[in-house]
């Protein structure tokens, strides 16, 4: 048995080649470029659904029915006031000085001798997970508890949000991009950029003034004692890594 192959066709030109190899150029440029839109708009859909995750966090599930009637959660509703972090949605923290824990906000805690700390439980002995035993060390209990007087509830109840790090990194909480801020918890002083994981946590001023060069607007240009804002503005630094064109 023999298979024969006769070629009677003519071969490519120069020309015809240059053309081909053209047409390929442009398809995989497109194809790339196509590609990397939609790795952009995935990392805009994560940043979005992220937003909404904190917004939940800090003001309850509006959706979340419970017999009947809307249920009361989040952040504000345990608090009685916004986070001034978005570490505060991780991990409870409190004003410390040598001898006495405050209870001054985190952005009231900057005077001489004080410091912001977390705590991986709700008691001050970092270590006891219900009230009754962080009463027997004795601590302070940081989470939820009833006043005695009014019997109303107040105190921290997270974890707020489900994250994967511990929130001691500084990737537990980053925007789609993986936008990150260093998390140095070992810091005596008060710091705007301490625990925000890349975000930009702005309390009732023009976020476009914060920890920029100009002196007017700004949080530091208030003078002490901060007032707790009534208001917060949560921003992500988004594709460009810029704030309203600035850096």
């Amino acid at each position: 048995m023999m298979l024969r192959i006769d070629n009677f066709g003519r071969g490519f030109t120069l020309v015809e080649m240059t053309v081909v190899l053209l047409l390929i150029t442009l398809l995989a440029s497109v194809a790339v470029r196509e590609t990397a839109e939609l790795g952009f708009q995935t990392r805009y859909e994560q940043t979005k659904d992220r937003l909404e995750m904190i917004k939940q966090a800090i003001l309850g599930n509006p959706r979340q029915i419970i017999n009947g009637q809307q249920a009361i959660s989040g952040f504000v509703a345990d608090m009685g006031r916004l986070p001034g972090t978005p570490r505060e949605l991780l991990q409870p923290g409190a004003c410390l000085t040598a001898t006495s824990i405050l209870s001054d906000t985190y952005y009231q805690c900057f005077d001489a001798g004080e410091t912001w700390t977390w705590f991986n439980t709700p008691c001050t002995d970092n270590a006891s997970a219900d009230k009754a035993t962080c009463d027997a060390v004795p601590a302070t209990w940081l989470g939820w508890r009833i006043d005695a007087t009014t019997q109303m509830g107040h105190g921290w109840r997270g974890p707020y949000l489900t994250v994967s790090s511990s929130p001691n990194s500084t990737d537990a909480l980053t925007d789609g991009w993986g936008t990150t801020t260093a998390d140095d918890v070992s810091t005596t002083t008060f710091d705007e950029s301490l625990a925000y994981y890349g975000w930009r946590f702005t309390p009732g001023l023009n976020p476009a003034f914060l920890n920029d060069a100009n002196t007017t607007n700004d949080q530091d240009d208030l003078a002490p004692p901060y007032p707790y804002p009534r208001r917060l503005v949560v921003q992500s630094l988004g594709r460009d890594q810029t704030l309203n064109g600035l850096p």
